[in-house]
C-alpha cells in the first residue's frame, strides 16, 4: 500500500506547474525546463536510491525516505 502511496507522490507536482505558471507569470518554455528538470533530478533519484537498497535493504531506504519526506 505505500509503495503505491509513494509511486503516485512521484507525479504530484506535474498538476502544480499550470498553477505555478500563472502565479509567478512563466511562459511555456520556463514551466517545460522545470518539469524537465523535475524529471531528471527524479530520474537520478531513482536511480542512486535503487542501488542503495540493494545494499542496505528496501526498508531501510523506505523509512529513511519517508523521514525525509516528513520534514516539512
Amino acid at each position: 500500500m505505500i509503495q503505491l502511496l509513494l509511486l503516485f507522490a512521484a507525479g504530484a507536482p506535474s498538476p502544480l506547474y499550470p498553477l505555478y505558471q500563472a502565479e509567478w507569470g512563466f511562459g511555456p518554455t520556463a514551466v517545460t525546463l522545470v518539469f524537465a528538470l523535475y524529471a531528471f533530478g527524479l530520474l537520478a533519484a531513482l536511480i542512486v536510491t535503487g542501488s542503495l537498497s540493494d545494499h542496505i535493504g528496501p526498508r531501510s531506504v523506505l523509512i529513511a525516505s519517508l523521514l525525509v519526506g516528513s520534514r516539512r
